[in-house]
């Protein structure tokens, strides 16, 4: 990831995990942030939060458009899609895409 470029755009996915799937989530959600590490220059954060026991967040940043697609593009996207029907409370359309929230962020600080 580049640590000199500033993030401008945030992106948050509520997932809910269909009951008794919530390990399996989780799990995917744990494996995803090396992924995204290594194959995503232009993510310049991702993380993934557990909200409660079937609630969990994926949380991103990108310095502009062409990082917010190439990540969506992905390998941890295509691998989502790929699950979200056994995994996920409405699948991939209404389980993810419809969840997606994007914002501008407003300020930041980075500690190295």
């Amino acid at each position: 990831m580049n640590q000199n470029a500033v993030a401008q755009i945030a992106v948050t996915i509520t997932l809910k995990a269909l009951p008794g799937k919530e390990t399996a989530l989780a799990q995917l959600l744990t494996g995803a942030a090396e992924i995204v590490q290594q194959t995503e220059p232009k993510t310049l954060y991702w993380f993934a939060t557990k909200v409660n026991q079937n609630t969990f967040t994926i949380n991103d940043g990108f310095a502009d458009e062409s990082g917010m697609q190439e990540h969506f593009q992905g390998k941890v996207a295509a691998v989502l899609k790929n699950e979200a029907e056994q995994l996920l409370v409405g699948g991939w359309e209404k389980g993810v895409v419809a969840n997606i929230q994007r914002s501008s962020i407003l300020s930041t600080i980075q500690k190295k």
